[in-house]
């Protein structure tokens, strides 16, 4: 993959409010399950950054889920803006299209400088729905209801049509 999202995972999580929320982690998780499927649809790479900079003794984690998704939990004394700063700079370098998702303009600036692009929170959210509508257009029968009878030959549709309504002794 030549186009890859490198994401702020808590600056998207703030821009996405608290609507139906129960905590951080809560918050997270429902981040990945929409940054998972995004990946999916649309199949470009995605990293999702989440600060671990606070944690004590923090070696950091990184592990893919399904599909092109990292999630990335960065180290102790490395916050997910150097993170990202020095994965831009590396992956610019092997000819990738780097666009950081983030609503920090600082961090905004400092990627443009090193040869990626920027893109805003309302503007990842904005893909990720539209992606999902795609999706959803384009797989329409999966969303809508299935059932045995609709999926029957006409002469077995009869037969059954017959055990469940009998004739009547006249023949009606």
């Amino acid at each position: 993959m030549n186009e890859v999202y490198l994401i702020d995972g808590y600056n998207i999580i703030g821009a996405m409010g608290d609507e139906g929320m129960f905590s951080l982690a809560h918050a997270r998780d429902r981040l990945m399950d929409m940054v998972s499927d995004f990946a999916g649809y649309t199949q470009k790479e995605c990293v999702l950054v989440f600060d671990g900079h606070k944690v004590q003794r923090g070696r950091g984690a990184q592990y893919t889920q399904a599909g092109p998704l990292t999630v990335v939990f960065t180290k102790e004394d490395e916050t997910a803006d150097q993170y990202i700063e020095r994965e831009t700079m590396l992956r610019v370098r092997r000819g990738q299209t780097v666009r950081v998702c983030t609503n920090d303009g600082l961090e905004q600036h400092i990627v443009l400088g090193g040869g990626g692009l920027r893109m805003t929170a309302r503007e990842l959210l904005r893909q990720i729905e539209d992606a999902q509508k795609s999706y959803r257009a384009e797989h329409i029968e999966v969303f809508r209801p299935q059932y045995l009878f609709g999926r029957l030959d006409a002469h077995t549709q009869a037969q059954l049509e017959r055990l469940r309504v009998p004739e009547d002794d006249d023949g009606r």
